[in-house]
């Protein structure tokens, strides 16, 4: 029987393992490319210019072609349609691979649940006509989205079989010391409130994703003054952690990854200060959204280095037990002629002595 669910329609569904962590990389680069235009959807004030959800009008779904702002957010609707399509292959595509690896399905149903969670939040957003709360949890979740795909890609290189640990993913031996261990979750700590912080700024500042709408009710030079203070404690921790790495002889990987994320922190910190500096220019602020799924990449690429899956232990074979040691015995008139022949030994007869 499971031969016979393991031919037709289910064998052209499975794909090689390289062709799987492609296709978990292209769901890195498509979500990286959502954040990306959800982002000029906002600063481009073309967040209503699909007023109704799922269609774009009350009378068609596509965009009017002589509207921008509807192409602008109807782009970022298509893209949202593809990706969809993409997290489909990946979870269908994890359940027909054979042997089927249970971290690789539990991921790629991840990505299917935020999907949902963020069509369903996006329709909801456009309905409460752009709360800027709602579009701040838009944006985090595309981030979480993210590092689904990203911890995806990451696992998908890696062979299988491996120890399962809790929830079922696999269990991870540390590569480095306790320290930078701690120091990777206060890195991660420091990178989801700063992103927080920064969804406060952008539903202060004057980019609300369409004129009119709702707006916080701080004062822009609070928010920020307390997103780049956020800022400095991140960039704080990231060069404690630096040095924590080099004075433990952390692997080599290890560390350039670190260096990559920390050029990447420097480069978010230029773009935020040039926000505030030249009075929210939207290109600017578009590079900055950019910047953070950049950099929420390269510093969940770095944490996940950190870690080694423990392979599952390979079953041996079962020690055959030592067979018995033969001793002839002629039983019943067998003897050991007898048993090699396969047939029963004449007796020998035994001559009487001779008279004298």
């Amino acid at each position: 029987m499971a031969g016979a669910r393991d031919t037709g329609g289910v064998r052209l569904l499975r794909v090689s393992p390289t062709t799987y962590r492609r296709l978990s990389l292209a769901a890195v680069v498509a979500i990286v490319g959502l954040v990306a235009t959800g982002g000029w959807v906002r600063v481009s004030e073309s967040g209503l210019g699909c007023p109704t959800w799922p269609k774009c009008t009350g009378a068609s779904i596509v965009a009017p072609a002589s509207s921008y702002h509807a192409w602008v957010e109807f782009s970022n609707r298509c893209l949202i349609t593809a990706i969809g399509v993409l997290i489909g292959v990946l979870v269908v595509t994890a359940l027909a691979a054979r042997p089927r690896r249970r971290e690789l399905v539990l991921l790629s149903l991840g990505l299917a649940v935020g999907y949902v969670g963020e069509a369903v939040l996006g329709g909801i957003t456009v309905l409460a006509k752009l709360n800027p709360a709602l579009v701040a949890s838009h944006l985090v979740l595309a981030l979480l989205l993210l590092s689904d795909a990203v911890a995806l890609h990451w696992l998908a290189g890696k062979p299988g079989p491996l120890t399962r640990g809790r929830f079922g993913l696999p269990e991870l031996r540390p590569r480095v010391g306790r320290g930078v261990v701690l120091g990777s979750r206060l890195l991660a700590l420091c990178f989801w409130v700063t992103v927080v912080l920064g969804t406060v700024v952008t539903g202060t500042g004057p980019y609300s994703g369409q004129h009119g709408t709702p707006r916080f009710g701080f004062t822009i030079l609070s928010t920020v003054l307390v997103h780049g203070g956020s800022g400095l404690v991140f960039g704080g921790v990231m060069l404690a952690t630096l040095v924590l790495l080099g004075a433990t002889g952390a692997p080599r990987d290890v560390q350039r990854r670190l260096w990559v994320a920390a050029g990447l922190l420097g480069v978010q910190g230029a773009l935020g200060a040039s926000v505030y500096f030249t009075h929210f220019r939207a290109g600017i602020i578009e590079a900055h959204v950019i910047g953070a799924a950049v950099l929420l990449v390269a510093l969940f690429r770095y944490s996940l280095g950190l870690y080694e899956p423990v392979p599952a232990p390979v079953p041996t074979p079962q020690t055959a037990e030592p067979a018995e040691a033969w001793a002839p015995a002629p039983l019943g008139g067998l003897s050991p002629a007898g048993l090699l022949g396969g047939g029963r030994s004449e007796a020998t007869p035994v001559e009487p002595p001779s008279a004298p």
